[in-house]
């Protein structure tokens, strides 16, 4: 996962989240985009998604629900595709969002088989407290 870019609607248009400020409304819109690095995979063998949830006192989500991202278009960089997320702000109180691939083909009867999942650092985004 090379980048993660978390915009944020509150009613105004999405607009860049203001780190200072961890403060989002109930209600408010995410817009996420990312960016993947598939190597020689292509984007149809990928499901990126979004994790999200509330979080624990060590910033870890917990009980989280998954978001499909889309697939939208290839990045100027070879092998590098950008895929995009909205999701809703609809709990209140500490919750947190990562961007997590996982592999994804006709024959495999969980997503989870392979025990193969790429999450986003933990340091590019973190979570927000929803009010």
């Amino acid at each position: 996962i090379a980048d993660v870019d978390i915009k944020v609607d509150n009613g105004d248009g999405f607009k860049a989240q203001d780190q200072r400020k961890s403060q989002i409304q109930v209600g408010s819109k995410l817009h996420v985009k990312a960016l993947i690095r598939l190597g020689d995979i292509t984007p149809e063998n990928v499901s990126v998604q979004l994790y999200r949830g509330p979080v624990d006192s060590w910033g870890n989500i917990i009980d989280g629900t998954v978001l499909e991202m889309a697939y939208k278009q290839p990045s100027n960089e070879d092998k590098l595709h950008w895929f995009e997320g909205v999701m809703v702000c609809d709990n209140s109180g500490r919750q947190g969002v990562a961007v997590r691939v996982l592999p994804k083909y006709d024959g495999m009867a969980s997503s989870h088989d392979l025990n193969l999942i790429c999450w986003e650092s933990q340091n590019s985004q973190a979570p927000a407290r929803v009010n």
